[in-house]
């Protein structure tokens, strides 16, 4: 895949590509530890989830910015052109409040939990780590209004 033009979004694929690197490594370490040396590690589990859900979050950023996040098109292939632009807009339109949605109660639930820490990382707190779906929103909802152009499949409206 070859790497984002916009400079946001360079920084949120290299985050998300050393959240996945660190994950799939702590995920082999833990594998060694448990079965080579019957040593696991607790903080291992946590920090391999959490850094797994903020590469995916990150990772739902990037196909959002760049038009390729999973759609459902069975309808939309059908309409005439002019209609499909118009699916096209009502379609960002539900991302963009739902994206919104998502971000509002994330943050405020992160917000209620900041002062939450984890039995196995006491140090950091569990805000951190719930953070996750509202950037990840919050990103989307950037993107979605960054966006001018129609979708690759949908034509330009008369």
């Amino acid at each position: 895949m070859a790497a984002p033009r916009d400079p946001g979004l360079r920084i949120i694929n290299a985050i998300a590509s050393v959240l996945l690197a660190c994950a799939v490594a702590l995920m082999s370490a833990q594998v060694l530890l448990r079965f080579a040396f019957s040593r696991p590690q607790p903080w291992a589990e946590e920090i391999n989830r959490y850094c797994f859900v903020w590469a995916t979050y990150l990772g739902a950023v990037i196909a959002m910015a760049k038009g390729t996040h999973i759609r459902v098109t069975v309808l939309t292939d059908r309409l005439d052109p002019a209609w499909r632009a118009r699916a096209d807009l009502l379609d960002r339109a539900v991302c963009l409040v739902v994206c919104a949605f998502v971000a509002w109660f994330g943050f405020a639930n992160a917000w209620e939990w900041r002062h939450q820490t984890f039995f196995t990382i006491p140090a950091i707190p569990q805000a951190a780590f719930s953070l996750a779906a509202p950037v990840g929103a919050a990103l989307m909802c950037v993107y979605l209004l960054r966006r001018r152009e129609a979708s690759p499949d949908a034509a330009p409206a008369p």
